[in-house]
């Protein structure tokens, strides 16, 4: 994820790296969703697309905490990675071919429907890519700010 920007420089004294970034300090964010956009692409990073078509939501918000198959949903993605210890198994995952910055931006044509999210992420997302930065300079690739999103799967 792109954050293009100067988010989170001179933070200095942010002496953890990585592990700082991991601290149990961090709150829970939570990215207001009005509108929905059906999206035909040139690329799956959606930096590059053809069309696009916004969906406003209508109503009000949901202020509830996620229904209970939601939480057991995301906790099945966040235990294939429980930690520092599950690096190996990481760089393992992160290695493969749909993992790369060819498979997110090379042509590939589709259609998708998604949450734009650029510019609205918690700040916990840009102190993380300032910290990998900071640990890991240049090894990583973020995508643009404008093509942030979620994928809405049925």
């Amino acid at each position: 994820a792109d954050t293009e920007g100067d988010e989170g420089e001179g933070d200095e004294d942010d002496e953890g790296g990585l592990a700082a970034a991991a601290a149990p300090n961090w709150t829970p964010g939570c990215v207001p969703v009005e509108a929905l956009s059906i999206i035909l692409f040139q690329c799956r990073s959606l930096e590059r697309i053809l069309s696009e078509q916004v969906i406003s939501l209508s109503g009000e918000a949901s202020q509830s905490a996620p229904l209970q198959p939601e939480r057991v949903a995301v906790e099945k993605v966040l235990k294939e990675f429980p930690g520092p210890q599950a690096v190996d198994t990481y760089w393992y995952k992160a290695g493969g071919d749909g993992s790369r910055e060819l498979h997110y931006r090379e042509t590939k044509m589709g259609a998708t429907l998604v949450a734009r999210v650029g510019g609205r992420l918690p700040e916990c997302v840009a102190l993380f890519k300032v910290a990998v930065e900071a640990a890991l300079p240049g090894m990583y690739s973020w995508f643009e700010d404008s093509s942030l999103h979620v994928t809405l799967r049925g």
